[in-house]
């Protein structure tokens, strides 16, 4: 069995692909990851020391956040999570450690490997002598992935051979999203059954749509109704309002592990009906939307943008007065996600809007 410990705050998209791609090398029923293999009604507890103590390899993936996560609240608030023997990732590692399991630390985009005195801090030290591999996403991801499973089988010979390929006479597709014009949400906005009020501010979407601005941003206390807002103007009224509206897409920020990257997949696949390689990086998949969002206008609304934000990722966030907040706390958590924001708003002359965003 193959454990891919991770911290969830780390580069999920990545760690996503990195779960596919042992999979399809190694089989389904070799790989563990808590996200992915996880049943309801499952001692969870029971199953991560399980499996933490009979795998035959770990795979410590080391992200942006995987030393900085911090408690919340509590007598440790503020304390690096690693620092206390039930954080479960610090589990994980030495219930394999201890069992003689072959480690293989993995940074993700360049993070590097924690000093020994940090380590040892943590409990960790022995960590510290593991040869790690590279995992980058974009072009390089292929290249990295083909030599951290090469790494895993010289370390690990008996590792199962890849699982038998789908005969050709069998194509397993994934579901592609309705063709525009029709309208696609990643979420349907169901918390407003009849939706009553609010025409002045749904007069000024209209407005906004019919002029040059490339983007809105609808912005208000939490609870104020601003995707209740939106979402009535986006099912009834822009299509009315936009000139020539190519199509519109919903994207919600809201949901567990949702992501810039995997929203402008999902609009790639819904603007070009085909979803584009696991290799494209967000970068890659901006270049791309916006050749074509340039040649018809698309309504795109970012719905919960905030949660994207370096200064919502904390627990007191909705007590938060705007002008208490860091400045350099409003950008982007991933510097990939921002790099693409700029593009948009600098480039982009179709419609465009954001919701959620409690600031200028």
């Amino acid at each position: 069995m193959i454990f891919i410990s991770y911290r969830i705050a780390d580069s999920i998209d990545l760690v996503d692909h990195l779960d596919a791609d042992l999979t399809r090398e190694f089989g389904g029923d070799f790989v563990f990851r808590d996200k992915s293999r996880l049943e309801g009604g499952d001692d969870w507890t029971q199953k991560l020391e399980h499996y933490a103590k009979t795998s035959k390899v770990m795979l410590v993936v080391i992200g942006p956040t995987w030393k900085t996560a911090a408690f919340k609240d509590g007598d440790w608030e503020g304390m690096p999570r690693l620092r206390h023997e039930e954080d479960w990732v610090r589990k994980e590692i030495t219930l394999a450690l201890d069992a003689g399991a072959i480690i293989i630390p993995v940074f993700l985009n360049g993070v590097g490997m924690p000093s020994e005195g940090w380590l040892k801090n943590c409990g960790l030290e022995r960590l510290c002598t593991k040869q790690g591999q590279l995992l980058r996403s974009g072009k390089d991801h292929p290249r990295d992935m083909t030599e951290l499973i090469a790494a895993m089988r010289k370390q690990c010979p008996d590792l199962p051979t890849p699982p038998q390929q789908v005969p050709s006479t069998i194509i397993i597709t994934r579901q592609l999203p309705p063709a525009p014009p029709e309208c696609y949400a990643e979420v349907d906005y169901i918390l407003t059954d009849t939706f009553i009020g609010r025409a002045s501010e749904l007069d000024q979407l209209d407005e906004w749509a019919k002029s040059s601005d490339p983007y809105m941003i609808v912005e208000g206390l939490g609870g104020l109704g601003k995707s209740a807002l939106t979402w009535e103007w986006f099912q009834k009224r822009a299509v009315y309002s936009i000139p020539n509206l190519a199509g519109r897409v919903w994207c919600d920020f809201y949901g567990k592990g949702a992501s810039l990257l995997n929203s402008l997949r999902t609009t790639f696949a819904y603007i070009f009906r085909e979803y584009p390689p696991l290799e494209y990086s967000i970068q890659e998949l901006a270049k791309a939307l916006l050749g074509e969002l340039k040649k018809r206008p698309y309504l795109l609304v970012f719905d919960g943008f905030e949660r994207m934000l370096a200064a919502y990722h904390r627990w007191d966030k909705a007590q938060q007065r705007d002008e208490h907040i860091d400045t350099a706390k409003r950008a982007c958590v991933d510097p990939a996600d921002a790099y693409v924001l700029k593009q948009f708003l600098i480039r982009l002359s179709n419609s465009f809007a954001l919701t959620g965003l409690p600031w200028r």
